[in-house]
């Protein structure tokens, strides 16, 4: 299972640096794909959410701070790992562009 949850956060961080561009509002499912892998971010109307690589889901947590700076939380074997910390987005024509580390990903809204 350990090996599961790292390989996700592998891909996650890789689908979330490896793409790139674009406010209506995040709540909702976007959908992107990097490298052969289909990732699907859902954001809840109440800070949940989840974060989907190749079909393998964790639950998460989502906050927005002053209405342009991501973070994504879950918690995994009792620890607290971040995919987004104060990332910077945008939404934008049904696209969710997430900019970390340098680089973006780009995501489109599919509900």
């Amino acid at each position: 299972m350990k090996r599961i949850i790292s390989a996700l956060l592998v891909l996650v961080f890789a689908l979330c640096t490896l793409t790139a561009c674009g406010g209506e509002s995040i709540v909702g499912v976007w959908e992107g794909e990097e490298d052969g892998h289909r990732g699907v971010l859902t954001f809840n109307k109440d800070g949940t959410g989840s974060v989907a690589i190749d079909g393998v889901s964790v639950d998460t947590k989502w906050t927005v701070a002053e209405e342009k700076y991501l973070t994504v939380t879950t918690e995994l074997s009792g620890t607290a790992h971040k995919f987004f910390d104060g990332a910077e987005f945008s939404v934008e024509d049904g696209k969710l562009t997430v900019k970390s580390n340098g680089t973006a990903a780009v995501f489109t809204r599919k509900k």
